[in-house]
């Protein structure tokens, strides 16, 4: 009898655990949403397929990938006391020992300076309002 009620509570954990599952795999589509200002609808839609657009040429991203090497090198010697010159060399050192690679990511690096500028931009903007404001 103990055991017909451990394999009826089973089949009902399974049973109850894949309806769980089913219900938490599902992924509800959002209903359809109107837009309130198509012009600005436009220009999300030209600025999401701009940037489809600029894809930089193989030259590029290594000029831009040596770029950001001897900026990196330029700031470490620029700003970095001797001590903590050789402490990065010692580390680096470390890493490069225990099969440490690096792999520059120049997409990636291209949208951070895109999204900076535009911050950048919008500040200024907004500086100037509140310059003329006053």
């Amino acid at each position: 009898m103990g055991n017909l009620v451990n394999i009826a509570l089973g089949v009902v954990v399974i049973v109850g655990g894949y309806f769980l599952f089913r219900r938490f795999r599902k992924h509800h589509k959002p209903e359809h949403i109107n837009v309130i200002d198509p012009k600005s609808q436009e220009l999300y839609e030209q600025q999401k397929n701009r940037d489809d657009k600029k894809a930089l040429s193989l030259q590029e991203k290594i000029e831009l990938s040596w770029q950001f090497l001897t900026n990196i090198t330029k700031q470490v010697l620029l700003k970095f006391t001797k001590d903590d010159q050789k402490r990065v060399d010692r580390i680096g050192q470390g890493l490069a020992n225990s099969g440490m690679k690096y792999e520059h990511n120049v997409d990636l690096e291209v949208k951070i300076v895109q999204q900076i500028s535009k911050v950048r931009t919008i500040a200024q903007t907004k500086e100037k309002d509140q310059s003329i404001s006053r």
